[in-house]
Parts: C-alpha cells; structure tokens; sequence
C-alpha cells in the first residue's frame, strides 16, 4: 500500500520508553487497548495520549483495523482507515 501511494519508508518496531514519552507532545495509538496500556505504564501521558480516530474526531468505533494476517483488501481498508484520520487531523490543525 505505501508503495502504490508513494509514501517511502524505514519502519522498525521498538519498545515504547519513558524517554520517548517524555519527547512526545502527541502520543497516537491504532486502538483503545494500545492506548490504555500506554496510560497505564505512563499515567503522566494521558493528557497527550489518544487513538489516531480519536483525536480526529472520529465518534464512533476509535480502533483501527489491525490488519495483520489479512488479505490485500483487509491492508487497504487499513491504509484508508489511517489515511482518512490523518486528513482530518490536517484539516484541524491547520
């Protein structure tokens, strides 16, 4: 899917740290349990920690499909999920 929209990447998974946390302003998560875990290790972020839908205002269903194991169809109806949270969050923020 990146490829197909030309969105380059250098992806490499890594533990969230209190360093991390701490360099943060914005902590964006894909679902509600991601998020909870991070409140719950790190309570002092809970104030800049939210699901990607959530802090685009999204009302209803705040996680993203995880699409692991999935189909092609499953990843692009991932990739539009994200891509559609990120365009509203650029229209807030702008």
């Amino acid at each position: 899917m990146l490829e197909e929209n030309n969105i380059s990447h250098d992806h490499r998974s890594s533990t969230l740290t209190r360093e991390d946390i701490d360099w943060a302003t914005l902590v964006l998560t894909m679902t509600q349990s991601h998020k909870g875990l991070i409140i719950n290790q790190y309570p002092f972020a809970a104030d800049k920690t939210f699901t990607l839908k959530e802090f685009a205002d999204v009302k209803e269903n705040l996680d993203v499909a995880d699409p692991f194991g999935g189909n092609e169809q499953i990843y692009r109806q991932a990739f539009k999920e994200i891509q559609k949270s990120i365009e509203r969050i650029l229209d807030k923020i702008r």
